[in-house]
């Protein structure tokens, strides 16, 4: 058989069937590429979005671990930097605490196992900040600082107008409220050996509770909190320890210089005990026949020391630590307003609220008294007391070493006489 010709019909060629049959084939074929391709593209669009979504989730957590380990970092340069010294370190603990969970204002408060001390603080609108002032929680403690010592664990308040303390009309609640616009409050505790230290509370002005992120780094914020404070402790403990180790050499050598004379003893014992306590003055008494007698005193001025002079000497009984001082024991004057008139007045005459009186003793009998004086009320810490202690034992020594040298000097005449 021929090849097949192409038939023509009215001057027209036709294409064999074969050859439409193929390109109708083709048009089909490249019909579903296209349809294959967008279906594709439906399938992996999606796919991309979410993608991109986690990428931006986990870049941000990557910015927001960064800032934070930053934070942290620059903290304990602060910390390094600061030694002793715990208030930079909480003002730049608090400022960071703020920045990166989002608060408006925020405190930071110790605590000494009975009372909140206000440590730092930072953003507090005005008028809160000056209720604050006049209602410290250092005085009758307030709902959620009894549940964080009770619980030790941080007090998430996601709006403190739904709190019981604020329907109750308790007035710091409401102060917070109505003068600070606090709403969300985050309470951490300090702690250390299942101890509440102290505690950094962060408010914000309006209802977003605080995630759980921001309570874990305002933990971690806490936590480096408490390092600071056992640092400065150690810190503070050695130098202390080294002042007084100098101190007692330095009124050792006194001794040993002056065998016959005690005042410069005294005077040095007044000098050392004022600088080395942080007292506003020091006194040195010496007790004779149930009198006081005024023997050292560091100067406040001129009025001042013209009156402590005038009072003495004067009868022991006539002070409130005269049984104190007469037993052999310690006397606190935690507040002079609370004093007898006289001694009220020469108190604030001189500058000071609160009085610690240590007695020279010598056996069980007081010879001698050292106090010191500061301008604020409330007790001495105990090392304070301690190393008073230690200056009335070495003022002791000097009282014995005179008089064994004035007793040596009496027998050499007595016997040059004979």
């Amino acid at each position: 058989m021929g090849p097949t010709k192409a038939v023509v019909n009215g001057g027209k060629k036709r294409r064999p069937k074969g050859a439409i049959t193929k390109a109708r084939g083709a048009r089909n074929a490249g019909s579903g590429r296209s349809s294959s391709g967008a279906n594709l593209e439906s399938k992996v669009a999606p796919l991309t979005s979410e993608l991109e979504q986690k990428l931006a989730v986990v870049s941000a957590e990557r910015d927001e671990l960064l800032l934070q380990q930053a934070a942290s970092t620059e903290i304990l340069g602060v910390i390094n930097s600061s030694r002793g010294d715990l208030a930079p370190v909480f003002d730049a603990m608090l400022e960071k605490a703020m920045r990166l969970c989002e608060a408006a204002f925020g405190s930071l408060y110790t605590f000494d196992g009975e009372h909140f001390q206000t440590a730092a603080q930072r953003g507090l609108p005005a008028a809160w900040a000056d209720y604050r002032a006049k209602n410290p929680p250092s005085g009758r403690l307030e709902g959620p600082f009894i549940r964080l010592l009770e619980t030790k664990r941080p007090v998430h308040i996601p709006d403190i107008k739904a709190e019981e303390v604020y329907r109750n009309g308790t007035a710091a609640a409401h102060a917070l409220v109505d003068l600070g616009g606090g709403r969300t409050v985050l309470y951490v505790p300090l702690l250390k050996d299942h101890a509440v230290l102290g505690t950094i509370v962060t408010y914000r002005q309006e209802v977003r509770p605080f995630t759980d992120k921001q309570i874990a780094l305002l933990e971690n914020f806490a936590a480096q909190a408490v390092i600071a404070m056992e640092n400065a402790r150690l810190f503070n403990e050695t130098k202390e320890a080294l002042e007084r180790q100098t101190a007692t050499a330095d009124i050792l050598k006194v001794i040993a210089s002056s065998p016959s004379n005690v005042q410069p003893v005294f005077d040095a014992i007044a000098e050392r005990s004022k600088r080395l306590v942080d007292a506003l003055s020091t006194t040195v008494f010496r007790i004779a026949d149930g009198m006081m007698h005024l023997t050292a005193f560091t100067s406040t001025n001129p009025e001042a020391d013209a009156a402590l002079r005038a009072m003495f000497p004067a009868t022991l009984s006539s002070f409130s630590w005269s049984e104190a001082i007469s037993n052999g024991d310690i006397y606190r004057v935690v507040d002079t307003e609370h004093e007898i008139e006289t001694l009220r007045d020469l108190a604030r005459l001189r500058g000071y609220r609160s009085m610690l009186f240590v007695p020279l003793l010598r056996g069980q009998k007081p010879i001698g008294v050292i106090a010191v004086t500061r301008v604020e009320p409330g007790p001495f810490v105990e090392h304070h007391v301690h190393l008073l202690q230690t200056f009335a034992d070495q003022a002791v020594i000097a009282i014995s070493n005179v008089q064994l040298f004035q007793q040596l000097q009496e027998s050499t005449r007595e016997l040059s006489a004979s």
